[in-house]
């Protein structure tokens, strides 16, 4: 059962870093500090680290893990920033705001989470959390 979706998404660059800043900021930044400070998120690194490095194994199962726990204070506070959201998402993808406004819901998750699967999403987590340690 494969649907067409009917958004495409763009590459992430730094021009889109400030709109997903102020999704963050509406979040609050201690609910995704604590992503990276989780039991999970320490046990992975522990256990992927070689001789005292962070290995690029470590760094990606990371950034898996601080990208579900995301998606989840995600679903937790949408109607917090429902515009930001709205506004990023239509930065990214092919669609307006009007057009991300009006989908249905389980393609707006869909959506969602597909942002957040994306590599350069998980990267950019990824190296926040270096400078949170």
């Amino acid at each position: 059962m494969s649907e067409t979706k009917s958004y495409e998404l763009k590459a992430l660059s730094t021009k889109h870093v400030f709109s997903l800043v102020r999704v963050i900021k509406k979040f609050g930044i201690e609910q995704f500090k604590d992503c990276f400070f989780n039991p999970n998120v320490q046990k992975l690194f522990t256990e992927q680290t070689e001789e005292g490095q962070v290995t690029d194994k470590a760094l990606e199962a990371v950034g898996i893990e601080v990208a579900f726990d995301i998606a989840n204070i995600v679903i937790q506070n949408i109607t917090e920033c429902e515009n930001e959201i709205y506004d990023f998402l239509s930065q990214i993808s092919n669609l307006s705001k009007k057009k991300i406004e009006d989908m249905p819901m389980n393609e707006f998750f869909e959506m969602i989470i597909d942002v957040i699967q994306k590599d350069e999403f998980k990267d950019f987590f990824t190296l926040v959390s270096r400078f949170l340690k």
